[in-house]
């Protein structure tokens, strides 16, 4: 029997847009400034690795460790930046088929399956394409931690599916997790909560906020036990 799933969608909140604008402004002082010694790190992280190649392998799996937290590191900080630039977006035609194919291709490939249901002729969007992209990234990886947390869960697969109709353009990204509990959904959208240690909690927020600078919506529909399903809804192009 089906599981009948719980809904949610973004609500105007003064207080979260205020705390948004605050980290908005905050961000674009310091991402430049941080993703440098990052950049610094990664780089080195390279030359140790070329150097101990036939180093043990609990030294190996400590410089993977670091790698995983300085890409975790930047991957905030482009979620920071494209907060700053959601209320400057800069609209062009978009093809939604094939920014979903260049962010599969660039994600981790490891222990994660993706299958994609794109729609052929899928009418164009016109959108931020470097801030779709940060959207579609941010509901990415909560689908891809959403399955591989789930031990329980045979198939860790996440689903990329593409529609339209005759006024929207929609994606929805699919994971067969264990969905979000009751009493958490009600707060996805807020800025900064979590229930991850390590994770900032600006992932739907920001989200929610890029599409709805370009005109479109977020809609999370949750089922305890068996997945979570984001749609990201676009006007078409006319």
């Amino acid at each position: 029997m089906d599981v009948e799933p719980l809904i949610a969608t973004p609500t105007l909140d003064p207080e979260h847009e205020r705390r948004m604008a605050d980290v908005a402004i905050l961000a674009d002082g310091v991402v430049h400034d941080i993703r440098n010694p990052l950049n610094v790190i990664r780089s080195n992280l390279y030359l140790l690795r070329q150097r101990l190649a036939e180093a043990e392998p609990r030294t190996i799996r400590s410089l993977d460790r670091i790698d995983d937290q300085v890409t975790a590191a930047l991957r905030l900080l482009e979620g920071l930046q494209a907060l700053y630039r959601s209320d400057h977006p800069q609209p062009q035609r978009v093809n939604l088929n094939e920014l979903v194919c260049r962010v599969v291709e660039s994600s981790p490939q490891d222990h994660v399956e993706y299958r994609l249901g794109l729609a052929p002729d899928l009418p164009l969007v016109t959108a931020d394409p470097e801030l779709l992209e940060a959207a579609l990234r941010a509901v990415l990886r909560n689908a891809q931690d959403a399955v591989m947390r789930a031990e329980s869960v045979p198939e860790r697969t996440v689903a990329l599916e593409t529609s339209s109709d005759a006024s929207a353009v929609t994606l929805s990204v699919e994971d067969r997790g264990l969905g979000i509990p009751a009493e958490h959904l009600p707060r996805i959208f807020e800025p900064f909560f979590t229930t991850r240690r390590a994770h900032a909690g600006l992932g739907l927020a920001l989200t929610a906020k890029i599409l709805a600078a370009q005109g479109g919506s977020v809609r999370v529909e949750s089922r305890p036990g068996a997945g979570t399903t984001v749609r990201l809804v676009l006007s078409r192009e006319r």
